[in-house]
Order: C-alpha cells, then sequence, then structure tokens
C-alpha cells in the first residue's frame, strides 16, 4: 500500500527515493528489508515474465544504442560491454558496466525533462567518448524508450518523439509510449531545455576532439614517430556544423545566443589548430598562395589536395613508363625467345652431320659424339689420327671432324649466353610488374585522399574550390 500510495501520479515526482535506490545503482540493505515484499514479489514477476515471455532481453535499435529490459545478470546486456542507462527507482544495479547512470523514475510514469537532459547529456557524452549505450527499465517498453527518442532525436536519427517511437518499435515491437511520456518528450522539445541538446552536442564535440587526440598521441608514441601531416579535428568541426545546422529550431533566443558564443570559442580553437597544423607541414610563406580563402581548414585543405595533385601525376608518369618498360623488356622476350628456337634447330642439324660423320668412320651405325667410341675417335683427330687403330681418318678427315666440333660447341655456348640473358630478362620483367602493382596501389590510395579532400571542400558551404 505504501509503494502503491508513493507511485501515485501526485506524489510520484518525490518519492523516488523511497524505496532506498542510490546513485550507483544499489538498495541499502535497510530499505530492502523493511520493504522486502515488495521487492521480492516484483523480482519473482519479472523472472517469471522473462521465463514465458518471447521478447528478447534487449533489442538494438542504432549501431550504438540499445533498449532492453532490467538485466538481473551480466549475460543479459549486449556482448560490447555496453555503457548502461537505468531508468528506474525500484531495481537495484546487478552487472557491472564501464559506465552507470540512473534515471529514478516509478514504473509508468515519465522522466522530468531536467531528467531527460541529464540521460541525452550523458549517452552523448559516452558515444563521443567511443562506448555504445543501453537503455532499461523494468520491461524496456516505456520509461527507458522515453529517454532514448530523445537520445535519437539529438542524434538526429529522429525528427520528433512519433518518427523515434516507430524507430524503436521496429526492433522492439511491445515499445510503447503512454500518455505521460508522450507529454514528457513533447514538454522537453517545446521547452527552453531543448536547446541545451545543442550545447550537450557541443560537450560532446569537446569529448571526442579530447580522444581523438590522446589516441593519436598514443598512437605516434607507439610507433616511435613523429606527428603525421594529417587534418586535424576533421571529424568534430563536422559535428560541429551538424550543431549549427540545428539553431533555427532554438526558439529560446538566450539558448541560442549562447551556442553561438559556444560556436565562436570551439571555431576559434580549431581554427587555431588548423593553423599550427598549417604552419608545422608548408611554412607561413605558403599561406600567401591561398590567402584568398577565410579559413585556415580551408587553406590547409587546399594545400594538400594541391600537394596530392602533384604526386598523383608524379605516380602516374612512373606508371606509364613502368609500362613501357615492361612492353620493350616482353618485345625483346619475345625475340629472344624465337632466337633460342632457330638457334636449337642449328645445333640439332649440326648434331645430326657430326653423329653420321663419326659413324662413317668407324663403320657403325650406333658411334655418336656422346657414346665411348666416338669419343675416341675425337681423340684420335685431335692428336693427327692414327691408321692402325682407324684407317679412315686421314688427315682431311682429322680437320673436317675436329671443325665440325668446334662450331658445335660454339652453337652449345652461344645458346648458354642466350639462356642467360632470357633468365635476366625474365627477373627483369618479374621486377617490373611488381613495380607497376606497387603504382597502381600508389595510385588507387592517392585518388582515395584526393576524394576524401574533395568531399572535405564541398561538407561546409563557406568552403571554396580550388
Amino acid at each position: 500500500m505504501l509503494v502503491a500510495a508513493a507511485a501515485t501520479e501526485t506524489m510520484a515526482g518525490r518519492t523516488t527515493g523511497l524505496l532506498g535506490k542510490s546513485a550507483d545503482g544499489t538498495i541499502s540493505p535497510l530499505s530492502f528489508s523493511l520493504l522486502w515484499p515488495y521487492h521480492a514479489g516484483l523480482r519473482a514477476k519479472l523472472a517469471l515474465q522473462r521465463r514465458v515471455s518471447t521478447e528478447p532481453a534487449f533489442s538494438q535499435i542504432t549501431d550504438d544504442y540499445y533498449i532492453g529490459a532490467w538485466p538481473s545478470e551480466q549475460k543479459l546486456v549486449p556482448t560490447v560491454h555496453p555503457a548502461v542507462l537505468d531508468v528506474t527507482c525500484e531495481l537495484p544495479l546487478q552487472v557491472t558496466p564501464p559506465a552507470y547512470l540512473n534515471l529514478a523514475v516509478w514504473d509508468t510514469h515519465a522522466p522530468t525533462v531536467a531528467q531527460i537532459d541529464q540521460g541525452v547529456s550523458w549517452a552523448l557524452a559516452q558515444r563521443a567518448a567511443g562506448r555504445k549505450v543501453l537503455v532499461h527499465c523494468a520491461h524496456g517498453h516505456g520509461r527507458s524508450a522515453t529517454v532514448l527518442a530523445a537520445i535519437l532525436i539529438a542524434e538526429g536519427l529522429a525528427k520528433g518523439p512519433a518518427e523515434a517511437e516507430a524507430l524503436m518499435k521496429a526492433e522492439r515491437p511491445r515499445v510503447r509510449l503512454n500518455k505521460r511520456q508522450k507529454a514528457a518528450l513533447k514538454q522537453f522539445r517545446a521547452s527552453s531545455h531543448g536547446s541545451c541538446l545543442l550545447l550537450i552536442m557541443l560537450e560532446a564535440v569537446r569529448r571526442a576532439i579530447q580522444a581523438h587526440s590522446k589516441r593519436k598521441q598514443a598512437e605516434l608514441e607507439e610507433e616511435g614517430r613523429e606527428q603525421a601531416a594529417l587534418e586535424p579535428l576533421s571529424v568534430p568541426a563536422d559535428v560541429i556544423v551538424a550543431c549549427l545546422s540545428q539553431l533555427t529550431e532554438v526558439s529560446d533566443l538566450a539558448a541560442a545566443g549562447s551556442v553561438s558564443r559556444e560556436w565562436r570559442q570551439l571555431a576559434a580553437e580549431a581554427d587555431g589548430a588548423w593553423r599550427n597544423a598549417f604552419i608545422r607541414d608548408y611554412g607561413e610563406q605558403k599561406a600567401a598562395d591561398v590567402k584568398h580563402l577565410r579559413l585556415w581548414r580551408e587553406r590547409y585543405i587546399a594545400c594538400r589536395l594541391d600537394s596530392v595533385w602533384h604526386k598523383l601525376r608524379s605516380k602516374a608518369r612512373y606508371l606509364d613508363e613502368l609500362e613501357d618498360s615492361a612492353g620493350l623488356v616482353e618485345k625483346q622476350t619475345q625475340t629472344l625467345l624465337a632466337r633460342l628456337s632457330q638457334m636449337d634447330r642449328t645445333l640439332s642439324h649440326r648434331r645430326h652431320d657430326l653423329n653420321a660423320q663419326l659413324a662413317a668412320l668407324s663403320g657403325h651405325r650406333g658411334t655418336h659424339a656422346d657414346t665411348q667410341r666416338g669419343q675416341e675417335l675425337l681423340e684420335l683427330a685431335a692428336a693427327g689420327g692414327d691408321p692402325e687403330r682407324c684407317p679412315r681418318l686421314t688427315q682431311e678427315a682429322c680437320a673436317s671432324l675436329l671443325e665440325m666440333k668446334k662450331d658445335l660447341d660454339y652453337w652449345r655456348t652461344s645458346i648458354a649466353q642466350e639462356k642467360e640473358q632470357l633468365h635476366r630478362l625474365w627477373d627483369s620483367l618479374s621486377y617490373i610488374n611488381d613495380c607497376i602493382k606497387r603504382a597502381r596501389r600508389d595510385i588507387g590510395q592517392l585518388q582515395q585522399r584526393k576524394a576524401a579532400l574533395e568531399q572535405a571542400t564541398r561538407w561546409r558551404p563557406n568552403v571554396r574550390r580550388t
């Protein structure tokens, strides 16, 4: 009865601490012992519903955000270890997330505008830190859906509450916002607190800048090299532009002025970072060539694009020269192969003539230069002949035999030299082909770089193409 009275519409906003839940998600033992029938009954009811329900414990709404029921154990949260945004006042934290925020709200009631602002700010900060976010209440249908709808609107993933609810229902069909929760979302968008979304996004930009700088510095220190020439803060700058695009939706002029001041401060800091990067990479004298561009970001991108263009043209000329060289070497290879084929035929004819002469002198048809009898005849011919051992080996026959042997050795030596030349040409052609592959890969990377830089110049309307 006490809990039922505390959860009425008139009392709900002031009695969320009745159950003793602290900011870290724990419930004090004293409160639990005093109200143990309620706690035990509630957990038994949720356990039974989970057992008989076909609905999953959580559902992924976008790449970065999940919605779900109360995770009573670690296996009921996504495996990506998300930060947990708890929108309950009656259920304790039972898991160990990397980050945790509790917005104490009674079941079927709606969070206040201040709580929604706090939840949106915290979720955007977690996303800027690289974490995914799980928003949960008891069942993942009402309270958590209210806060997640505000987050989706702040992220620009939904234009309004109806679109945000439809987006959640597409993944979790039992999501349903009651009248209280829809009214809270409407009040959140209509009130001046809605303009805080822009300040929240700017805060997320600051966090993203810091995280980006720390990660980059750590990577460079780990690799043991100096900072490379990259466009600094390119993603945060685009996020700032997205913030400014929402200024037209801010009805509170004071809030709009505050956002504008925040923007000017961040824009000045970003432009200073771009200037330092420009001076580091190109020097102050180069700035005179691009002085017609107003912002240092524009100047940096223009010079970087010009540098990429020069590298691309140089690499293209190098590739043309390599392809010409490859064609020339391939032509030489084909010519050499044809010459080797002709030389092999000539060698075969010379060998046949020598073998025929040896067979005629020895009187045996099986005698040729590779047999023992053929080798003896060649040795006798080199010694001037021996009438007793081979009467047919006259002085004229010796001279003819030696001349044929010398001609055969000449063709063998020539073919061996041509084959060595052919292997050298093949090695050269393989090396040139490897260079061509590397050059084409480099050209592809440069073209991607150029496209990214051109896209960066098109993203912001006040940047002129150069």
